[in-house]
């Protein structure tokens, strides 16, 4: 039988890529053709709301740049498209890369004292070892490890 999980990230991935495709493309119009057509800015509003806070840092960005001289103006069309995929490109980097970076589930970093381990990476040779009761916990496993030696070697 066929494996029924539905990777909803890639579900949400290509929704919202879609979705600002389109929106570009219906603001784009005819003006494929016509060198003299303006585009519909008011549906970049939309692609803008959908990477809401990285495409106002993009267009503060762009403003800034285009008062100081650095950037230049350009048809309506090109400006147009600059400014769509700018918001997409941005929004994808934060939606899509930054947020699940920032949510990822934290490691906690544990000395695992119960644990003996078994690979020889390099530890000091055990001392000490002589009088120890075995039903306490041992400060050296048998390859010389201490607890923090096993957590830098296990990275």
């Amino acid at each position: 039988m066929a494996d029924r999980r539905v990777n909803w990230l890639l579900v949400a991935k290509c929704g919202w890529l879609s979705a600002n495709v389109t929106i570009l493309l219906m603001g784009l119009g005819s003006c494929l053709n016509d060198p003299y057509c303006v585009p519909g800015y008011a549906l970049l509003t939309f692609v803008y709301l959908l990477s809401f806070p990285a495409s106002t840092l993009f267009l503060v960005f762009n403003s800034l740049m285009l008062s100081l001289g650095l950037f230049f103006d350009g048809p309506p069309i090109s400006h147009y498209v600059f400014l769509g995929l700018g918001s997409l490109v941005v929004g994808y980097v934060q939606w899509f890369r930054v947020v699940p970076a920032l949510l990822g589930k934290p490691r906690i970093t544990v000395l695992s004292l119960n644990q003996m381990s078994s690979d020889k990476k390099g530890c000091t040779e055990p001392t000490g070892q002589a009088g120890l009761i075995e039903s306490q916990i041992q400060p050296f496993d048998e390859t010389g490890c201490t607890p923090l030696e096993r957590v830098i070697n296990q990275k």
